[in-house]
């Protein structure tokens, strides 16, 4: 599975995905984050659970490090991403 933030469930502002600019508060980012992060869960869980036995995910969003891993839910998943999160 290949993610990027755009087209994200509930990502409307560009900020949300581009956080990295100057301006943009932290806390926008940490949400834009974290509904990117529900969707992997959402799509991974569906995978998983109708008999998948392998997963890969990979974070296309800018280089990376977009999914939260504490937050994910990876179960028989491989997730590739760079070594430090973003923020």
């Amino acid at each position: 599975m290949l993610w990027d933030m755009e087209g994200t469930s509930g990502l409307f502002d560009k900020e949300h995905a581009w956080y990295w600019d100057e301006g943009v508060p932290k806390e926008t980012g940490v949400e834009g984050c974290e509904m990117l992060t529900a969707d992997v869960n959402a799509a991974a869980r569906a995978a998983l659970d109708a008999g998948v036995d392998e997963l890969i995910i990979c974070d296309t969003h800018h280089g990376g490090n977009n999914i939260i891993p504490e937050k994910a839910d990876f179960r028989s998943a491989y997730y590739f991403s760079s070594e430090e999160r973003r923020g």
